[in-house]
């Protein structure tokens, strides 16, 4: 048989492995919301900020044990560009810092639209931090999570372990929408 220009040798059902690949494709792709910031192994991430720099490496230690990617920082113009750069599945702050308190951040990270899971610690006025967390909730983030300092690191591990639970390890992995 004659092979015709353009025409594959062995023709296959084109529009069944279409399917296939698209699927298989679809089944690979990072969602990527704007610029293609996510990393390519899909870990969580976290980023945390307490004025303490033993405490803040404390809770990255605690969630890098149990899978997240985690950056830590006492700065917060550090922390602003580090959220920017990363975009976090959770943001871990302390609530009463020297230059910034908590609704400051908590009104900043609103106003980026933050969509990752936020835990607040405090140690010297937890009834404020839960007032924080009602105004984060007003301002449209997710529910705060709020422990008061000193943090076990059994809850801790709860909470960001729960957090991998609820929303599996690879959420950045999306189905693309057609």
């Amino acid at each position: 048989m004659p092979k015709e220009e353009g025409r594959p040798q062995n023709p296959v059902n084109t529009a069944r492995t279409g399917k296939k690949i698209r699927a298989m494709l679809d089944a690979s792709l990072i969602h990527n919301e704007s610029d293609g910031r996510y990393p390519p192994d899909m870990t969580k991430q976290l980023l945390a900020i307490d004025h303490d720099q033993d405490f803040a490496d404390f809770v990255g230690a605690v969630a890098r044990d149990i899978g997240f990617s985690a950056e830590v920082t006492t700065d917060t113009r550090q922390f602003r560009q580090l959220y920017e750069q990363m975009l976090p599945d959770v943001v871990a702050l302390e609530f009463v810092m020297p230059d910034v308190d908590g609704f400051e951040h908590l009104r900043w990270l609103a106003n980026r639209q933050c969509r990752a899971q936020v835990l607040v610690w405090c140690r010297i006025a937890p009834r404020i931090a839960e007032c924080a967390g009602a105004m984060a909730a007003h301002q449209g983030l997710r529910p705060v999570w709020l422990l008061e300092k000193p943090i076990h690191v059994a809850k801790l591990r709860a909470l960001l372990a729960s957090h991998l639970m609820k929303t599996g390890r690879q959420t950045r992995r999306r189905r693309r929408h057609r």
